[in-house]
């Protein structure tokens, strides 16, 4: 589905998710971030013309549809969200030991 490379973050606390591509803009290869925001039910809130615009360009960039990309990430967010609070009940449990502690 997505052909070019970029990279995500989620932020739980803040309901949003940073993407950061890199494109050539002026004939010069250019980071880019773009961060957008999730509603309390987790669907990706685009609808602000400038936001949308920017959303436009970043599926354009990994060559797929808007819809295809929307659907894709609010998936992402939720997995990611399920492992986070997975994690944080393992760190929580007094039987659980990390691979980083020692014997």
């Amino acid at each position: 589905m997505l052909h070019s490379k970029f990279s995500t973050s989620f932020d739980h606390e803040n309901q949003s998710v940073s993407i950061w591509i890199t494109d050539k803009v002026n004939e010069e290869m250019t980071n880019l971030n773009l961060n957008f925001y999730f509603d309390e039910s987790g669907s990706l809130e685009i609808k602000e013309p400038s936001k949308r615009e920017s959303f436009k360009y970043l599926a354009r960039h990994v060559k797929t549809t808007m819809p295809k990309l929307k659907e894709y990430l609010e998936d992402l967010y939720k997995d990611d969200k399920i492992l986070n609070e997975s994690y944080q009940e393992l760190l929580g449990n007094p039987n659980f030991r990390s691979i980083w502690e020692s014997e």
